[in-house]
Order: C-alpha cells, then structure tokens, then sequence
C-alpha cells in the first residue's frame, strides 16, 4: 500500500526492495513516531506515522484516495500535535499539496532531497492561537510565498465517506 501510494503520487517507479523498505519501515519510522494503521473490511486503507511536531509518513490505498481517509488521519496528527506540525513532500505531487493546504498547511521552504534528487516542498501548519513551534532540520531554501498553482482535486463529502472500521496504534514513538 505504501509504496503504490508513493509511486501513484509522485509518478516514479520504486527501485528499492520491498524488504529494504520493510525494515525501514519496522528500524527507523516505528520507533520514532507514534503509528495509525486505518484498515475496513477491505484491509489497509491508509497509515500515518507521527510526532508531536511532525507528519513522517501519510499514505492511503490509491483505490481510497479522495474519501476523506487521509483528512481523518491529518486531523488524528493535528489534534494530538504540540500546536505545530511541519512536514515534507515531493513538489511533483500536486495532490498532495494541494491536500496540507486544504488542511491549513502553507509552503515554507523548497529545495532537493538527497534520496530521489527530486524537489522537495516544506509545508507547516500552526493551530490558531498557538505559539511558534520548534524549527524542523531544514536542508530547504525558504519559499517567499506558498504555491498558488496547485489545483485541489474533487473530494468526495466525508459524509459520504464509510469510516474505517478500526484504528491500530502504536505508541513507540516520542
């Protein structure tokens, strides 16, 4: 799911072993962030993996993109957040920013990541009324002004939208 979700995002095909991204996964992204696994009687349909300051990983199952899976997950993050959240994403995936913007994020810094060498868009949000949070570890040039161009896409109601049926967490992280 996480890496057809990826793939389908930012239009690039994945090299790396399935089993190099499972310990990945299992080595470096478990034991840092607090883990959500949405699943229905389908199975996975989205995970996200945070911190009190962060969005490390937001996938959903690309055949549930656009039902609200990825928004209830956002908001699962913002609720449990510091007041601040920063985050990283690919700018070939207008999708997804058009989705953090949607949901309050704005463009603050833009640059290369090392792994892919594709470019790379810093976005933060701050919950209304709260303080500043910590700068993130920035390899980013600062943006002068969020990108207007992103088109956001048709999103169905989240009325409309079946709810995952249960939520698995993990509390490993800070």
């Amino acid at each position: 799911m996480w890496r057809a979700s990826f793939e389908w995002g930012v239009g690039v095909t994945d090299p790396y072993p399935v089993q190099e991204q499972s310990a990945y996964l299992l080595g470096h992204v478990v034991p840092s962030h607090r883990v959500v696994v949405a699943h229905d009687d389908s199975g996975i349909v989205g995970f996200l993996a945070f911190t009190d300051d962060s969005v490390g990983q937001l996938y959903v199952r690309v055949d549930r993109i656009g039902r609200g899976i990825g928004s209830r997950l956002l908001q699962l993050a913002k609720q449990q957040s510091s007041g601040h959240l920063w985050l990283y994403t690919f700018a070939r995936n207008h999708r997804a920013l058009a989705f953090y913007t949607r949901h309050g994020f704005a463009e603050v810094a833009r640059g290369v990541e090392p792994t892919w060498q594709l470019e790379d868009v810093r976005m933060e949000w701050t919950r209304p009324g709260a303080p500043a949070g910590p700068a993130p570890p920035s390899r980013l040039r600062p943006t002068s002004s969020p990108a207007a161009d992103a088109v956001a896409p048709e999103v169905e109601s989240p009325a409309s939208t079946p709810s995952p049926t249960s939520v698995a967490t993990s509390s490993n992280g800070p």
